[in-house]
């Protein structure tokens, strides 16, 4: 999805997180989230649709400086029991590869094919304020934390492709802890069912959905 790496400030912004690596400039952040009604949701097929896969769908975003940022599933696969993703990513002229899969009611993002280092997109069951943590300690130096939470599943949002209602909103916030001190950012993501991603919000940076289209394969069922 998208990273916190950067290829330029914009297409980099966008391609190491993924679903965390995804706009036109804007300075404005995420608006307050809208009321929260008070449900959760639990259904494993209403959880899997706020990220569908078929082989052959593509999703297309705009950039700061006119980027294009694309996204095609080239592959389908399967993963203990649940469906896998292997996707391209088009950007400036270069591709990448990323992979995505859903085990249960976790959506997980990956850069390697097998799988081995993993990070998680969403943590089912969905209600506001589930928290989850990533953890690197792979330096003697640092700790670099990735906490997630879940701040709205109602929220309206406006991008090229539509308008978007009942929307799960995911604040990811970044936190380097080196020796001389801490800094951090924050990275907002939003999800659609039967669309995925329409929109992310890193540190001002938007990254917005002009196309989608759905690929002619079936989505993965466990």
């Amino acid at each position: 999805m998208l990273s916190t790496a950067r290829l330029s400030r914009s297409s980099l912004a966008l391609l190491g997180l993924i679903l965390i690596v995804g706009v036109t400039s804007c300075t404005e952040s995420v608006a307050p989230p809208q009321p929260f009604t008070g449900e959760s949701i639990d259904n494993l097929d209403e959880i899997r649709r706020f990220y569908p896969m078929a082989e052959g769908s593509i999703w297309r975003y705009n950039a700061s400086g006119d980027v294009i940022l694309e996204y095609e599933i080239v592959e389908m696969g399967e993963k203990n029991g649940g469906p896998t993703a292997n996707l391209e990513v088009l950007v400036e002229g270069s591709i990448y590869k990323e992979y995505m899969r859903w085990s249960g009611e976790n959506l997980l993002s990956s850069v390697s094919g097998d799988f081995t280092s993993e990070s998680k997109e969403l943590d089912g069951p969905f209600y506001e304020g589930a928290r989850w943590r990533k953890t690197d300690q792979s330096s003697g130096d640092y700790v670099f934390y990735i906490d997630s939470e879940i701040l709205d599943l109602h929220y309206s949002v406006s991008v090229p492709a539509g308008e978007f209602e009942s929307v799960l909103v995911r604040e990811v916030r970044y936190t380097f802890n080196p020796v001389s001190g801490e800094s951090s950012d924050t990275t907002y993501v939003y999800f659609v069912q039967d669309y995925g991603i329409v929109k992310w919000d890193i540190a001002g940076l938007l990254y917005e959905l002009t196309d989608y289209l759905p690929g002619d394969g079936e989505n993965g069922d466990e």
